[in-house]
């Protein structure tokens, strides 16, 4: 059995942390278009969820 982990809160696609080429089955190249998406609300019936989307910010 697996166990259960927090989600994500934040996708920010401006780092390129979703590909591990260690597990290349598993993870996601995705294209930088400079976007967050964050959950603001989710119920637990899972029925909505309200989201944000922003620009990412370049960290360092």
């Amino acid at each position: 059995k697996v166990k259960a982990k927090l989600g994500v809160p934040v996708f920010d696609d401006h780092r390129n942390t979703y590909y591990d080429p260690a597990n290349p089955t598993g993870s996601v190249k995705v294209t930088d278009t400079n976007t967050t998406i964050s959950i603001l609300s989710q119920p637990l019936s899972g029925s909505t969820i309200t989201v944000h989307v922003d620009r990412a910010t370049l960290k360092k």
